[in-house]
């Protein structure tokens, strides 16, 4: 259950900073508004984050209605059990291709990152491109082996090229975890995006589980996130 809530209540603030500009007129008057405008959007998600906790808490039929009203743009992802808030600055709130987090908000400055769903799939950012191995999710599912997710990975700035002899995820100690049948899924598609990652679901007699790829904008790495561990 623990698990199950922590998906759920996953919230972030999005700022889409596409570039920093400082305003000519009246940066003063400027900065004041969206330093104002991100901390309503911070609120909201915030309001957000704790109606969900205390709909968990309070079980069947528990409902909360909000009013969302905010200066950027309010979009939900579920494919990512989020909500994004993401506006434009000019008055230099963040610092580029930076991100923070705090408690359940990240802040991101910074919409570099481009994702397709080709032959493989592919997350690319200033910095670093990097290739899955796509598994369709059929009916009964395919064979997966988490030791080929990562197909390879190339650093941009010093034109590296790298091969992943062994990318596998593997439960207590357990290597037959890193195995069964399963798919692998692009959640967000597109350019110009803060972020987007790459889903591979993993089933086999022992276990079953999720893993999360993300590259953020500005990001040299990849962060791995494995949830939903359901051992039988």
């Amino acid at each position: 259950m623990e698990q199950l809530l922590t998906v759920m209540i996953l919230t972030a603030v999005i700022i889409t900073a596409i570039g920093l500009v400082v305003s000519v007129s009246n940066p003063l008057i400027e900065s004041s508004k969206e330093t104002a405008s991100m901390r309503d959007a911070e609120y909201l998600i915030k309001l957000i984050d704790d109606s969900v906790r205390e709909v968990v808490k309070e079980g069947t039929n528990s409902r909360r209605m909000l009013d969302i009203r905010s200066a950027g743009e309010v979009e939900t992802l579920p494919e990512e059990d989020a909500v994004q808030i993401g506006f434009s600055s000019r008055a230099g709130l963040a610092d580029y291709l930076t991100r923070l987090l705090k408690g359940n908000i990240l802040f991101i400055a910074g919409s570099d990152v481009s994702c397709s769903n080709l032959t493989n799939i592919t997350m690319e950012n200033t910095f670093i491109n990097v290739t899955f191995k796509k598994t369709q999710r059929t009916s009964p599912l395919t064979q997966i082996n988490t030791t080929e997710n990562i197909v390879s990975m190339h650093e941009k700035t010093g034109n590296t090229r790298v091969s992943f002899v062994n990318s596998s995820i593997i439960i207590n100690d357990n290597h037959s975890t890193s195995r069964g049948t399963g798919y692998s899924e692009l959640l967000r598609s597109g350019k110009s995006l803060p972020s987007c990652t790459t889903h591979f679901f993993v089933n086999n007699s022992a276990i079953e589980y999720d893993i999360y790829y993300t590259l953020y904008a500005g990001a040299d790495f990849l962060t791995i996130d494995v949830r939903n561990v359901l051992e039988r």
